[in-house]
């Protein structure tokens, strides 16, 4: 045990040491390239923006007060789907300094997303022979571009600075000597020899060492893009630089919050699950240390408070050194809360890397692909023998959410009790079914109308209309169909639409019956193009099953024209299995081979399909 703990401080401490050593006899890295102003080259910035209007000004009129020709620098703005005004304002910026170029980013290339998406399409518009890569959050020296240059051969495909936190709240400060001591260790690490990663928001590459990776969409997806090209890049035998100069330092801004910090490192530790053993040795040794102080404490407090002390001193003393170099100044006040905040991050870092949540890059979800299926009967006599199997499976498939539709008084119980089974994952809705509907119709209304006061439920379905098996009750259908369409707008609910041989009748109440609280989806659409268009225009979605998948089906024309942003994914379980399960009973784990079908038709991936329509989902069912 004791062999452990001395472990592990005395290589902890050996690091802290070497990093010391490194930053007062070394100081700033040095370049062995000459930059002469007759030969430089054309360059590019590509900065991705989503939602940055309070810092896309600022970011922007430092990359034009570069010390650098204005004919050889050009930078592109992706605008990734901002919700703000940081299109406008750069925009405005564009035309009044022609270098600035605005990207707007609608679509997803190859398998890029979030900020690899926007990079990658900026970098197929860029003309310049070396791309520059910043965030609109951070503002870059005036001589970063004429400092970073030199450090590039003809061997060298990446050359990455240092980027440190600027902030005036205390977890501001904080942040401020983190990333600085941070950095600083990854300068030491790579001076050993331990290569690691780029820096997304301060490095720079060649056109040559990016088009020979294939660019961002070529790569599997990573929620660090930086890691991932510096990966690729050096997989193509370039080498790589990171480098700390005195005039290539940019800043950025802290994270406002611990929620937005603790979301920034766990999306840096899940991208960096592809470095070498030896780093996660590394990580290891740091994560480990002050659990192993807190023991050694209880063991002998004198000797845990000298290790804290001498950890503190060769700390500090490697910060100030580097502070003092680079002409700034932290308090000493600071340096030593500093030692409270890191140990409290370690430990909130480490517990909220192993909870499941999502992160997210400027407020866009970086997902793990997750399924909605919008109608599926999972109550349904044919699963009574493995219902609980038959979830659990969906559930490993990543089919996340379950819409239970109504059909009938007899059906309400078996819904209820599978969404007690399963509250995470099973939606009930409430209506009657056009087949259910009888000379008893109003009294079977009546009584459906009344759970709506007992319990939530998400929408009102399955309802409609059905003329395939029987017209006997075609009056009492279209009444029953106002009548839950009145409910629901009164109830702000969406509608679940059954709508067999019966849609153009169906588009007709619907257009007449038009209210802003009127919105919902056309379950196992069968129409054709111009009813899919109908149905759109109307503010509808479009539920898409198994029937997409049947070598005769009419549904791949039907929705050839419309877009993902308006489709749902959906099984009808036990109903309708998509094929190669075509005949057998449906259950809500084949909506992955629709999803397949539905990506290949849309010429994009399963990914984008799980994303674009679970997203529908939510926004349909207000969850």
């Amino acid at each position: 045990m004791m062999m452990v703990l001395y472990t592990i401080v005395g290589v902890y401490l050996l690091i802290q040491l070497v990093h010391l050593c490194k930053v007062v006899l070394l100081g700033f890295d040095k370049h062995t390239g000459q930059l002469l102003d007759s030969n430089l080259p054309e360059v590019s910035v590509l900065v991705a923006a989503r939602n940055e209007e309070e810092h896309i000004e600022k970011c922007l009129t430092h990359l034009l007060a570069q010390h650098y020709p204005r004919h050889l620098l050009t930078i592109y703005v992706g605008d990734d789907q901002s919700t703000d005004d940081t299109a406008q304002l750069v925009k405005e910026l564009a035309t009044q300094h022609s270098q600035i170029k605005l990207v707007p980013i609608t679509e997803q290339m190859g398998e890029a997303r979030g900020k690899a998406n926007v990079l990658a399409h900026l970098a197929r518009q860029a003309k310049g022979s070396i791309f520059f890569i910043t965030d609109a959050d951070i503002t870059v020296n005036p001589n970063w571009i004429k400092n970073m240059l030199p450090f590039f051969n003809k061997q060298v495909g990446i050359v990455s600075g240092t980027t440190i936190v600027q902030g005036r709240t205390f977890l501001g400060h904080m942040q401020h000597t983190d990333w600085l001591y941070f950095m600083d260790l990854l300068l030491t690490f790579n001076w050993l020899g331990l290569k690691s990663t780029a820096v997304g928001n301060n490095m720079a590459i060649t056109r040559e060492a990016y088009e020979k990776t294939g660019g961002y969409e070529a790569f599997p997806f990573s929620v660090t893009e930086d890691f991932m090209l510096f990966k690729q890049v050096r997989k193509q035998g370039f080498k790589t630089v990171n480098m700390m100069h005195a005039e290539a330092i940019n800043f950025s801004a802290a994270a406002p919050t611990w929620s937005t910090l603790l979301h920034q490192r766990k999306r840096w530790l899940t991208g960096a699950k592809g470095l070498p053993v030896y780093w996660w040795l590394l990580f290891a040794v740091f994560a480990a240390y002050y659990p192993v102080v807190l023991i050694w404490a209880f063991i002998s407090w004198p000797c845990a408070l000298s290790v804290i002390a001498l950890k503190w001193i060769l700390q500090t003393t490697a910060v100030i050194a580097r502070e003092k170099k680079l002409k700034l100044h932290t308090s000493i006040f600071t340096l030593l809360a500093y030692e409270f905040y890191a140990f409290a991050l370690t430990l909130s870092t480490a517990l909220f890397f192993s909870i499941p949540v999502k992160f997210n890059w400027k407020k866009k979800i970086l997902f793990i692909m997750i399924f909605t299926d919008t109608h599926t009967h999972l109550y349904s006599e044919q699963f009574d023998t493995d219902r609980e199997a038959m979830v659990r499976r969906a559930i490993d498939a990543r089919v996340k959410r379950l819409f239970l539709p109504n059909i009938d008084l007899h059906s309400i119980q078996p819904i209820l009790d599978l969404v007690w089974q399963f509250p995470d994952n099973c939606f009930p809705m409430m209506g009657l079914h056009p087949c259910s509907v009888d000379q008893h119709v109003e009294a079977h209304l009546f009584q459906i109308q009344k759970w709506f006061k007992k319990r939530k439920f998400y929408a009102v379905g399955e309802i409609g209309l059905d003329f395939y098996w029987s017209v006997e009750f075609k009056d009492q259908q279209i009444m029953a169909f106002k009548k839950q369409i009145q409910w629901a707008i009164q109830m702000d609910l969406p509608i679940n639409i059954h709508s067999r041989n019966s849609t153009d009748e169906v588009i007709a109440i619907l257009t007449e019956m038009q209210h802003k609280n009127l919105r919902g989806i056309f379950h196992c659409f069968s129409g054709d193009a111009a009813q899919a268009k109908q149905v759109v225009d109307l503010g509808f979605y479009l539920g898409i099953g198994g029937v997409l998948t049947y070598k005769k089906s009419t549904l791949p024309a039907a929705i050839a024209d419309i877009d993902l942003q308006h489709l749902v994914l959906e099984t009808d379980a036990p109903y309708l299995s998509p094929e190669p399960f075509r005949g057998k009973r449906n259950e809500s784990a084949y909506i992955v081979n629709i999803a397949e079908k539905l990506a290949e038709l849309k010429n994009t991936t399963v990914e984008k399909v799980a994303n674009i329509t679970t997203e529908n989902a939510k926004l349909i069912f207000g969850i």
